[in-house]
């Protein structure tokens, strides 16, 4: 239905930029990867068959875009099977770091000011500062830095309690990935799990992981690129080329503030 409603607009619609988004091979992969990968009679062919109909329907829209259009194609992320849950605020909560002033929370207003930091999806971890969260208990300043760099340490000790495999693969101080106005909004600890742990923000979980419903999950070293009959640069893409490549296609001189670089020769 995506690709039949582009189609329509594609010719009954003035456009300068047609962006086609096609959420449903996040969706079944969420709950089909695994039995895929592991080839299961049921729904592995059904799984290829979705994606031979993604793979036609970009065909048919690539037939249909005026002469001289240029088409990328691309994903945001990869995926693979999901070898447990990791529930990051119970990893908190165990080690001290988190706590709540009732027995069962149902949201972060519940936490207790002597909450040192908390965690939202995915693997995000926010210290309690004072003057930034509303029960703010660590100071800014050396405290922060030395409460700070502390967690990111005892974090490579975080293990499966099923299997005793390491989680965490890295994990960065937000300075080391994020900068600009914004910072300050930023996380201030980002875990990157090693593949097949998928963390979330629960916050009354009675264990460290778990397996649930949800068969895979994103990965962040598969994503693919493809712009069709254009030279790319030979450097590995990151997310922020896109817009000045789209803006270099299109002859639309990029603004001083924007961040990437074209990936065109």
């Amino acid at each position: 239905k995506r690709v039949e409603t582009a189609l329509r607009l594609m010719d009954s619609e003035e456009w300068d930029y047609f962006h086609l988004h096609i959420m449903e091979s996040d969706r079944i992969s969420h709950f089909l990867w695994e039995l895929w990968e592991t080839g299961d009679p049921r729904w592995g062919p059904k799984f290829e068959e979705f994606f031979q109909q993604i793979d036609a329907g970009l065909g048919d829209f690539q037939e249909n875009l005026p002469p001289g259009t240029k088409l990328i194609v691309l994903s945001d992320h990869g995926f693979c099977s999901i070898k447990n849950e990791v529930y990051m605020n119970k990893w908190l909560s165990d080690n001290g770091y988190l706590k709540f002033d009732s027995e069962k929370p149902e949201s972060l207003t519940e936490i207790s000011s002597a909450t040192k930091a908390y965690s939202l999806i995915p693997g995000r971890i926010y210290i309690n500062l004072k003057g930034r969260e509303w029960a703010g208990a660590v100071e800014p300043g050396d405290e922060y830095k030395v409460l700070r760099a502390g967690i990111k340490e005892r974090l490579g000790d975080m293990t499966d309690p099923d299997t005793g495999e390491k989680i965490v693969d890295k994990v960065f101080l937000r300075e080391e990935i994020y900068r600009g106005a914004y910072l300050p909004r930023a996380a201030d600890i980002i875990v990157i799990p090693k593949e097949g742990y998928d963390f979330k923000g629960n916050l009354a979980a009675e264990k460290l992981t778990y397996k649930g419903n949800l068969v895979g999950m994103h990965t962040y070293d598969d994503a693919f690129l493809y712009i069709d009959g254009m030279e790319l640069v030979d450097r590995k893409p990151e997310i922020i080329d896109m817009l000045p490549t789209i803006m270099e296609i299109m002859k639309v001189e990029p603004a001083s503030t924007i961040e990437g670089k074209s990936l065109l020769v």
